[in-house]
């Protein structure tokens, strides 16, 4: 039997284990908190993708610096699974090994379910610059940028009292796994 590329998410589901869902409380800089949100609303199941998704997207350090980082999120995967590749990402670009995943925190009316966060180290925040986020699903072999993506991201406010959503920027579609010109890795 054949899986295209379903063995990953069975070694992500068994990762899940190793990570605490405790979330973690800290300070924060002025404006961001530290929980980088990951949202699925899917079409068949609400907390699952119905198809695979890429997500370039750029986290800012404490001292203001960059880091692209980019993400295949999988059709079939759940928003547990989904934030751990972010974090696993995320880590792996900019080193850092103290990321956490937590369930995120009930200041709206997103169901749980269909939520979860990735805690950044203090200081450090999910960039909201036009041009540095873009979410793509997969269609007939393109990424294609449009109002039918299931995944969504948003950043703790200041003092974690709210998520503020981030927009990612619109991009003509684009082959399979390309950056877009316009995402800071390739300017």
């Amino acid at each position: 039997m054949r899986f295209p590329h379903r063995p990953c998410l069975l070694v992500l589901s068994a990762a899940l284990g190793a990570y605490s869902s405790e979330p973690q409380w800290r300070d924060t800089p002025i404006g961001f908190g530290d929980r980088l949100r990951i949202v699925i609303e899917g079409r068949e199941i609400p907390s699952i993708l119905t198809e695979d998704h890429f997500a370039y997207f750029v986290v800012d350090r404490p001292d203001g610096d960059p880091v692209p980082c980019k993400v295949l999120a999988s059709e079939t995967m759940s928003t547990d699974g989904a934030s751990l590749v972010f974090e696993l990402s995320i880590g792996a670009r900019t080193g850092v090994d103290s990321l956490g995943s937590a369930e995120s925190l009930p200041l709206d009316d997103i169901p749980a379910d269909q939520s979860h966060d990735v805690v950044l180290p203090e200081g450090w925040h999910l960039s909201r610059r036009i041009g540095d986020t873009f979410v793509f699903r997969m269609v007939d072999g393109l990424m294609v940028a449009d109002d039918e993506v299931e995944l969504r991201l948003s950043m703790s406010s200041e003092r974690n009292a709210t998520y503020l959503p981030v927009t990612p920027s619109p991009s003509d579609p684009l082959p399979r796994a390309q950056a877009p010109a316009s995402w800071p890795a390739q300017r």
